[in-house]
């Protein structure tokens, strides 16, 4: 997870995943299409804080696929932006 200041008080939040299955994947793409939803996550200070964001676009890479019915097992290089609302 990585934090970047888009300007005074407001925040951007970049996460990464790998070997995501469906369902998880799946669950990230629900998020781009909310207004907005509550995210917690360790501040550079070492505090637990709560912001209300909205998800950028998600961009990763599929890296296996079941030779058995071609569907997608697993999604690496996950990367996900959380914007301050």
């Amino acid at each position: 997870m990585h934090r970047d200041i888009k300007r005074r008080n407001l925040a951007k939040v970049t996460c990464g995943w790998s070997k995501l299955n469906a369902s998880q994947m799946a669950l990230l793409q629900t998020l781009y299409d909310k207004d907005y939803f509550y995210l917690k996550f360790t501040d550079n200070y070492g505090n637990r804080v709560v912001k209300k964001v909205y998800a950028g676009p998600l961009d990763g890479k599929t890296k296996y696929a079941d030779i058995n019915t071609y569907l997608l097992v697993k999604r690496t290089d996950v990367q996900m932006n959380f914007i301050e609302y």
